[in-house]
């Protein structure tokens, strides 16, 4: 068709144009909410930024070569990360001296004394000394310092010596990097006895996921194991190496990449697991990209950035904590490391890269067992400079009142990188959703926790829970690290019990987005109907009340079918292979357990909303809507159905609006401090300290919570709200209406009119 003759050209000029405004407005919200960007392939440059493997005896070779030494000084002195790193490395070496804490043992070990690793008395201190020695050998390769790399190689030659098992020992994958970086300051006969206690340490041994199905792969357990292939490869072709290692694990760890990984670019496991694995097995793509191996190409790697910047805190230098995460600075280094060194002009790269260093190098590049790999990749985020005034970040955020006026804003420019507001990840169940970038930005995080189903794993009972930061501070918590039940979370407790743990996944049963408001919308029933455990543990006596089953849900029969070694397709769990066999038992059904969070942006008020939809039998119950709050936060002050939150210091003006705008029954918030502690239902009764929750209690058959969180400043309007079939909320300058219609499922449904 010629182009004159286009049906769209023989339209009116008006008309053209609201079908030109049409579509860009659909591709605008498009552009807002999409989270489909990969990074590119990096092809040939793979080579360029980590080089080939040398040929066999040539060292070092496992993560970098000889031909890359020249590079490394250069890089290492025009970075500040690299110069900052270099100089906490030199002075840490200096543990090694005599009188400091491994003086003497790394003097007995340069003598040959067997006994020497007895000679530590810091507790600390002990079974640091490999650590220690490969960041020696590396100075000594880097500085072509030849009278360290000989004491260090007598040293690493005496430790080899010592008996013991090696066959029984995990392979120490610095004790292979010290070896490889120190190879060529070494005599045979030293080479000889740590090549040995290398190939002793790993010779016929099987990563862990090798011989699993594939979907398996994704614990941090197998990034975590890549130490074998790294230790392995660090004698590659030498006496002792043996070479079905290498396939092995580079088949485990393509798995792991692409089931490990979501296709939005979400870990199974969560920020700290998630990281922790890959500390290991971010060195173990670099190895097998030395070798033409190319598993950075996998699409659920290149999607990494997209879940990593949803979950950076809006204020800065902090990322979310979900599941098992014990703090926020985003988990161990190394994969945020490589992530920069390959896509160095990536500007989300580079923001995330940014956060992760944070603006205090102190605190950012201040883990010991980081510096090595940092040396090994140094890189600055683009115009970073090393801070060192007055932090004014807390473990809830910043603190306005202390922020000095050159302190840099970790988040600069951020709004301009045109990023999505919300991060979707169907897999997950996650929606981490804004209503804008910067550190002025809130940002309400729903999980259902999908991914929980197969009694192990990270997940916590709490399918379903929100957090919430807004003003560059944390509001609404997750308490991390084993901090697992439901009573621990923002979820719903019925007559005191919560969902079971082990958890079994939520639902997501609606997401929908408009260019003011996102809405996602879960199913807890499941996680409160079921506790699972693993078959082994069946034994313990906190559970023996319960009946236990095996889980004969579809994919579980599938996955432990796969991996019998006896052919039971009706019932693989008598397989002895399946020990860790998923078994359930009911521990809290109800009716419906539905929640909806919606948050409102664009307006010159925005907020969050949060509706349950929660019924347990039709018969009278008491539920207690549960907030977990940052530890630092008071009431400042009450009125009906409404508190309001702040810091306890008098200079913050922060605040939140907690209302209870709709249940049915009488009630009142309690904000009370109590002890954040395990029940031996969950494994143990482990005590994590003191902490802050909301708590609202009624009696009855259905409560029909509805909550309004709204941030604000001290002395701003407060809304007023009304929820008599329509909800409306007014300021002086902004009136929005909800219609809150009851669907047939028996969930509330929530739209702006």
């Amino acid at each position: 068709m010629d182009a004159e003759d286009s049906p769209v050209r023989k339209l009116s000029p008006l008309i053209r144009f609201f079908l030109l405004l049409i579509f860009v407005l659909s591709f605008l919200q498009t552009s807002l909410f999409a989270q489909t960007r990969l990074l590119p392939d990096v092809g040939s440059t793979l080579v360029e930024r980590f080089g080939r493997v040398p040929a066999p005896g040539v060292h070092p070779r496992v993560v970098m070569g000889p031909d890359e030494l020249v590079r490394l000084r250069q890089v290492m002195q025009q970075t500040e990360v690299g110069k900052y790193t270099l100089g906490r490395v030199d002075h840490y070496v200096e543990v090694l001296h005599t009188g400091q804490p491994l003086g003497a043992e790394f003097d007995g070990l340069v003598k040959g004394d067997l006994n020497a690793t007895t000679y530590v008395k810091d507790g600390f201190w002990q079974n640091k000394i490999v650590y220690v020695l490969s960041l020696e050998c590396f100075e000594a390769l880097l500085r072509q310092d030849q009278v360290r790399g000989q004491q260090a190689a007598a040293a690493l030659a005496t430790y080899a010596s010592i008996p013991r098992n090696w066959a029984k020992i995990d392979p120490d994958v610095h004790l292979a990097l010290a070896y490889d970086f120190d190879y060529v300051y070494m005599t045979d006969v030293q080479r000889r006895v740590v090549r040995q206690a290398i190939s002793l340490s790993t010779v016929g041994k099987k990563v862990f996921g090798d011989g699993m199905p594939a979907d398996w792969n994704t614990s941090n357990w197998m990034p975590g194991g890549m130490g074998l292939v790294l230790s392995a490869l660090a004698i590659e072709g030498e006496q002792g190496y043996d070479a079905a290692i290498y396939p092995s694990c580079r088949q485990v760890m393509k798995n792991f990449l692409h089931y490990g990984i979501t296709q939005a670019g979400g870990s199974i496991e969560e920020m700290h697991y998630f990281h922790y694995g890959m500390s290991v097995g971010a060195l173990a793509l670099v190895a097998f990209a030395r070798h033409g191996d190319d598993l950075f190409i996998e699409p659920h790697y290149r999607a990494l950035p997209n879940w990593l910047v949803a979950a950076m805190e809006p204020y800065g230098d902090a990322f979310s904590m979900h599941q098992d995460t014990p703090n926020d600075q985003g988990g161990v280094l190394t994969n945020y490391l490589i992530l920069k060194w390959l896509w160095p002009k990536d500007p989300v790269v580079d923001m995330i890269w940014r956060n992760r260093v944070e603006t205090d190098p102190m605190a950012g590049l201040g883990n010991y067992g980081d510096w090595l790999f940092v040396l090994l990749f140094p890189s600055d985020p683009v115009g970073w400079k090393p801070y060192s005034g007055p932090n004014p970040h807390t473990k809830w955020g910043l603190n306005e009142a202390a922020i000095p006026a050159n302190y840099p804003d970790a988040v600069s420019g951020i709004e301009a990188l045109n990023l999505p507001l919300t991060y979707w990840d169907p897999e997950r169940g996650l929606q981490i959703t804004r209503n804008k970038w910067g550190r002025d930005g809130m940002v309400l995080h729903l999980d259902m926790n999908t991914q929980a189903n197969y009694a192990a794993a990270h997940a916590h009972s709490n399918s379903g829970e929100f957090t919430l930061s807004a003003l560059g501070r944390k509001w609404a918590i997750d308490r991390g690290f084993h901090v697992a039940e439901t009573k621990d979370s923002s979820c719903i407790l019925i007559d005191g019990r919560g969902q079971g743990f082990f958890p079994i996944g939520g639902a997501t049963v609606e997401r929908r987005e408009e260019p003011n408001l996102t809405v996602m919308a879960g199913d807890a029933s499941e996680p409160y109907h079921w506790i699972l455990r693993a078959q082994i543990r069946l034994n313990d006596p906190a559970i023996s009340a319960f009946h236990w089953e095996p889980d004969t849900r579809a994919d579980v029969v599938r996955r432990f079918d796969e991996y019998a070694l006896v052919m039971n397709k009706a019932e693989p769990w008598h397989d002895r292979q399946a020990t860790q066999y998923t078994f359930h038992a009911v521990y809290n059904p109800v009716e419906k357990a539905f929640r909806t969070a919606a948050l409102r942006r664009n307006g010159s008020h925005d907020y969050a909303l949060i509706v349950d939809d929660i019924n347990k039998d039709g018969s009278s119950h008491q539920y207690d809507w549960l907030m977990q709050v940052a530890d630092d936060l008071e009431v400042k002050s009450t009125n009906g159905n409404s508190m309001v939150l702040g810091s306890a210091d008098a200079k913050d003006n922060r605040r939140l609006l907690v209302q209870m705008i709709g249940v049915s029954g009488g009630g009142s918030w309690v904000f009370e401090k109590y002890e954040v502690k395990r029940t031996p239902e969950s494994g143990d009764t482990a005590s994590f300290g003191m902490g802050n929750r909301l708590r609202y209690s009624v009696r009855g058959v259905e409560p029909g919570f509805k909550v309004l969180l709204y941030p604000y400043r001290e002395g701003e309007a407060l809304p007023e709200v009304s929820a008599n079939g329509l909800l409306e909320l007014r300021w002086a300058n902004q009136k929005d209406d909800y219609v809150l219609t009851m669907l047939p499922t028996g969930r509330t449904e929530v739209r702006m009119r």
